[in-house]
C-alpha cells in the first residue's frame, strides 16, 4: 500500500465567518487551521475516498494529496546518479540543466576548486531535473560562501522547507578526486533532502 499525506482547509466562508471571533482567528484555533492526514491506499483515488470520509476532513476543502516518498527512495546508485548527472551521447537538448562532462573533473579535487559552490548549485539542479522531479532545491551562499540555505519547494501545496547547511556539508567527502567528488555532492544534497520531503 501507498501512503498519502491530504491536507484540507477550511472554507473559506467559514475561515472569515463573523462567528469566529477575530482574537481566535489570529492565533489560529482548530476551526481556522488546515488538516493534514496520513491515508494508506493502493491509489490516490482510493486515497481521495476514503480522506473524504475522515471527520476531520468533512468541514474542510481537501486542497492536496500527495504521495510520501519513503526515505529510502531518496538513496541511489552510484551508476544511476552518473546516468542522472553526466552528459550521454544519445541525450536529447532539454530545458533542463546542463548536464555534467566527467572528463572535466578528471583529476581534481573538487572540495578545493574555486567554482565548488557552483559546482553544488548545478548539480542540485541537475538532481531536480531528473532524480527528484517536484522538487526544487535553492542554493544560496552568504558572501564568503560559508553556509548556505537549502530549499525544497512542494509543487502540491506550494510551500518551502528549508534547512541551512554549511558549504563544507554538501559534500561527504571533501578529499574526492574528479568524478567521485561530483557523486558525493549528490549524495550529500540526497541527504539533506531526505528530512524535508
Amino acid at each position: 500500500m501507498t501512503k498519502y499525506r491530504v491536507i484540507s482547509e477550511p472554507y473559506r466562508l467559514d475561515r472569515f465567518s463573523p462567528t469566529i471571533p477575530a482574537h481566535r482567528r489570529i492565533r489560529g484555533d482548530d476551526s481556522v487551521q488546515r488538516v493534514v492526514t496520513y491515508v494508506d491506499a493502493p491509489d490516490v483515488l482510493v486515497a481521495l475516498n476514503e480522506a473524504i470520509t475522515l471527520t476531520d476532513h468533512r468541514k474542510h476543502s481537501i486542497t492536496s494529496i500527495e504521495e510520501v516518498v519513503p526515505s529510502e527512495a531518496l538513496y541511489f546508485s552510484n551508476q544511476k546518479l552518473t546516468e542522472a548527472l553526466s552528459r550521454q551521447e544519445h541525450d536529447e537538448p532539454s530545458d533542463g540543466a546542463e548536464k555534467l562532462d566527467p572528463e572535466d573533473y578528471a583529476g581534481k579535487v573538487i572540495y578545493e576548486q574555486a567554482d565548488f559552490t557552483d559546482t553544488v548549485e548545478s548539480v542540485a539542479t541537475i538532481l531536480r531535473d531528473t532524480l527528484l522531479p517536484g522538487l526544487s532545491i535553492t542554493l544560496v551562499g552568504d558572501v564568503d560562501d560559508n553556509f548556505t540555505v537549502f530549499d525544497i519547494r512542494d509543487e502540491a501545496t506550494g510551500t518551502y522547507r528549508s534547512t541551512t547547511a554549511d558549504v563544507k556539508e554538501l559534500i561527504q567527502d571533501q578529499s574526492a578526486i574528479g568524478w567521485d567528488g561530483i557523486l558525493s555532492i549528490a549524495k550529500a544534497l540526497i541527504a539533506h533532502a531526505e528530512p524535508l520531503v
